[in-house]
């Protein structure tokens, strides 16, 4: 009945901004969706539902698709006008849209982890391989998506993205029966960080001159870490807790020396992307000391921190 009449009206409106041209009812409608969602996902009965199924996620992913799609044809529709009247003309004609415009793709890849985020908090998931299947599916759409428009900045929006979803999965899933154990939430973990590590390296021919993927390849590093360290110390805490930076030290290690061999000797970003390789690997290897040790281990390892620092930026100008 209304959830029906509510689709029906999203169709028409999103045909309408399509056969109209206008991009700005197409933001409109996107947000209009995200709020119409995430309302009907708050007045969803929670008590006595052990789990919610599919259901929302299904739903989620269904919006996802469109929302990319939507995103791509407007994309493609402004850079046909380009192509076609130049980047001054076509600015002109589109007018005040033209400004806001290259950030739609990335308004189409954050509503619905947004959405999927409402989901964790708010629904009961005994099963996280749903919610992390359909962002890995949104990943792998934002990165085809950044790889067409040569953008390097889609896979740094997709990493935050990923990161706030990963952040409040395992608080939320804590008090329900029956929830995903810890392994599963291990290996998507390492899965996510496997995946924005590779793809800097796998896109590069796209993404020329850019230093944003390559910033996020970095930063998924100390981002699954973290997430890491604090799920291993929370259902498998030991005594050899400095094996962890030890064991993420060796993918940062890794990138630096592929990115030696691989990046030419003028590409213009080579000394900013080894100096972003480097500084993370050395941020593992002396976060060894003050996890592993204590007392005035603490103080040598901040003091070697700050050695292979300076040792770094004199190695490798990061200007």
């Amino acid at each position: 009945g209304r959830f029906r009449l509510d689709a029906d009206a999203l169709d028409a409106a999103i045909g309408l901004a399509v056969i109209t041209g206008s991009l700005l009812a197409l933001g409109v409608v996107l947000v209009l969706t995200l709020v119409a969602t995430g309302c009907w996902l708050w007045q969803l009965p929670v008590v006595g539902m052990p789990d919610v199924g599919l259901a929302p996620v299904a739903l989620i992913g269904g919006f996802a698709v469109l929302f990319f799609a939507v995103g791509a044809w407007a994309v493609r529709r402004w850079l046909g006008r380009v192509a076609t009247l130049g980047a001054e003309a076509a600015a002109e004609e589109t007018g005040a849209q033209a400004a806001w415009l290259p950030h739609l793709p990335a308004m189409a890849a954050v509503l619905p982890f947004l959405l999927l985020i409402m989901v964790v908090l708010r629904l009961p998931q005994t099963s996280l391989s749903p919610v992390f299947g359909l962002a890995l599916l949104l990943v792998g759409l934002l990165l085809g998506l950044a790889r067409q428009l040569g953008d390097g900045l889609l896979p740094l929006v997709a990493l935050g993205c990923v990161a706030a979803l990963e952040a409040v999965v395992p608080a939320a899933t804590r008090g329900v029966a029956g929830a995903s154990p810890a392994n599963t939430l291990l290996a998507w973990f390492v899965g996510f960080y496997a995946v924005f590590t590779v793809q800097a390296f796998a896109l590069r021919r796209h993404f020329a001159g850019q230093l944003a993927q390559w910033v996020a390849a970095a930063l998924a590093g100390p981002i699954h870490f973290w997430l890491v360290y604090r799920l291993v110390e929370h259902h498998w805490p030991n005594g050899v807790m400095g094996l962890i930076p030890a064991v993420f030290a060796v993918p940062a290690l890794l990138g630096l020396v592929v990115t030696l061999r691989q990046l030419p000797a003028d590409e213009p970003r080579r000394l900013a992307i080894l100096a972003w390789w480097g500084g993370v690997a050395l941020f593992f290897i002396t976060l060894i000391f003050p996890i592993q040790f204590d007392r005035q281990w603490i103080t040598l390892g901040w003091a070697l921190e700050g050695a292979a620092l300076c040792w770094l930026y004199h190695r490798v100008p990061h200007g």
